[in-house]
């Protein structure tokens, strides 16, 4: 078992900190920047482009994350003490909010530079969702979304909580990395997938584990489930519809292709035949 005794704030100067949280943000904001030109450069899409859309969804991403956290997940804690809603250095910050955010500003930038929303979204989720890993060990840090207590040799205590509890934060890490290994694997093939496979992929894997990993949380439930597995859901539904979709238009497509090279060996039987009989 283990002892969390690391302190969220990597530096004071003054009144003001710096704590890990806001440094795991802001380097993760710039990584995606940077990988977002890389691969868009090799899409014919100009480096500029992703500057400005990344101020874009920052913004979007921020105030969706924490009126989510807000209002969704803790309105009776928030709405005590209204002051709390502006301290996000200490954390709250919702995925599903951020995502909900992130995604409004993709989808209006998309139509201002008329550049197809899918064209965006399948090279920023690759570097956002390794992002998300490193963002998870940054609530671990800080002390928050921590599991429920256990009894596993790897269990870990919280300054924030009693007992020895799962570390939740840890399992999403793992979970992140794996998932950004696969669509890391998805995206060398890229020219080979319908376009939007590694946005519909994230969302169907992100979604899935999640939901999974929830019920060790230490989350108050409605009607059996946690908010976070109820927002879960609609990614799930959402990725099975598109890859359902894509397997019949794949089967319809070789349908005709079977059906023509059937009609072809059944041609050259036939002039075999023929040569045969003269």
């Amino acid at each position: 078992m283990f002892i969390n005794t690391i302190d969220p704030v990597l530096l004071t100067i003054g009144q003001f900190e710096i704590r890990y949280y806001g440094i795991v943000i802001s380097l993760g904001i710039l990584f995606t920047l940077i990988v977002a030109q890389h691969i868009g450069n090799q899409r014919d899409i100009k480096k500029d482009t992703f500057i400005d859309l990344v101020i874009w969804i920052s913004i979007g991403s921020l105030i969706f994350s924490r009126a989510f956290e807000i209002f969704i997940y803790h309105p009776a804690y928030y709405l005590a003490d209204p002051i709390k809603m502006l301290m996000i250095h200490n954390g709250g910050l919702s995925f599903h909010g951020g995502l909900t955010g992130g995604f409004l500003a993709t989808l209006l930038f998309s139509k201002k530079r008329k550049i197809p929303l899918l064209d965006l979204t399948d090279i920023l989720i690759l570097p956002i969702s390794l992002g998300l890993a490193f963002g998870r060990l940054a609530n671990f840090t800080n002390h928050e979304l921590y599991g429920k207590i256990t009894d596993l040799p790897w269990a870990v205590k919280f300054a924030t909580a009693e007992g020895y509890r799962h570390p939740t934060q840890i399992y999403e890490a793992i979970k992140n990395l794996a998932i950004f290994t696969v669509l890391l694997s998805i995206n060398k093939r890229y020219d080979k997938h319908k376009k939007g496979t590694i946005t519909f992929a994230f969302l169907g894997l992100y979604g899935s584990i999640r939901f999974l990993i929830e019920f060790l949380k230490d989350m108050p439930q409605h009607y059996g489930l946690t908010t976070g597995q109820w927002l879960c859901i609609p990614m799930i539904l959402i990725s099975a519809a598109f890859f359902t979709q894509t397997i019949k238009q794949k089967r319809t497509k070789e349908q005709p292709d079977k059906k023509s090279l059937t009609k072809k060996q059944q041609n050259k039987k036939q002039q075999s035949n023929n040569i045969t009989t003269k």
